[in-house]
């Protein structure tokens, strides 16, 4: 498995990681030193190797100064809009640009550490973040990582370093059936009477009040 003088070299890390490191192209048009990474010697090597084969081509190696907010940007168009639906895109979306690339945008890929996570979610938890967003956060972060990872753009998963505790199920107490009463009277009338009845009446969740349509609804056989 030795590599000829100038063709790089694999040895094991301390963290019992193989790494493969050799001068490359880069999209500058110069030649830096780059690695990557496997959890066999084998698998660095051929890494290593499918490497140099793309530099020997005039293909450039990912340029080290990538950033979280670049990365990030990238994952979401070429990975996750065609896995995910529209409306968990648009989720996922909303919480890196909102909360991810303002904190964590600026720093290149390759030095988040799991303290900078750490830290950004502690940030997001004095703004008054709930528990679950904060759990979201994180777990986006992690996926995108782990793809990070696969593309050998990062040695390893920082983000999985970091643990984030389930937030606590939270006990609902329904109305009574004064307080539905209530709460009925005080909506008739408004634009919201209909909303509120399918909620007090149905006992739907939001998402599935809010995504009715008119074609869900039968109104002379009462059926919905």
């Amino acid at each position: 498995m030795s590599r000829s003088n100038g063709e790089g070299s694999v040895y094991r890390r301390q963290d019992g990681r193989w790494t493969g490191a050799a001068y490359v192209l880069t999209p500058e048009g110069t030649r830096k030193r780059k690695a990557v990474y496997g959890k066999t010697r084998k698998e660095a090597y051929d890494k290593l190797a499918a490497l140099q084969d793309k530099s020997r081509a005039g293909i450039a190696a990912t340029p080290s100064r990538l950033t979280v907010k670049e990365f990030l940007e990238t994952w979401m168009r070429d990975v996750q809009e065609a896995r995910l639906s529209p409306a968990t895109f648009q989720t996922y979306e909303g919480y890196i640009r909102n909360h991810l690339v303002p904190v964590l945008g600026a720093k290149r890929l390759g030095q988040l550490t799991a303290s900078d996570i750490r830290a950004f979610l502690a940030i997001k938890s004095r703004e008054g973040k709930s528990p679950a967003t904060v759990k979201q956060l994180h777990a986006i972060l992690r996926s995108a990582l782990q793809h990070a990872m696969r593309e050998d753009l990062v040695p390893r998963n920082v983000a999985k370093l970091v643990v984030v505790p389930t937030p606590p199920k939270q006990d609902v107490e329904p109305l009574t059936p004064d307080e539905a009463r209530k709460l009925l009277k005080a909506a008739k009338g408004s634009s919201w009477e209909a909303l509120w009845t399918l909620y007090v009446g149905l006992g739907l969740r939001r998402g599935e009040a809010l995504g009715l349509r008119w074609g869900d609804i039968d109104l002379e056989n009462g059926y919905l």
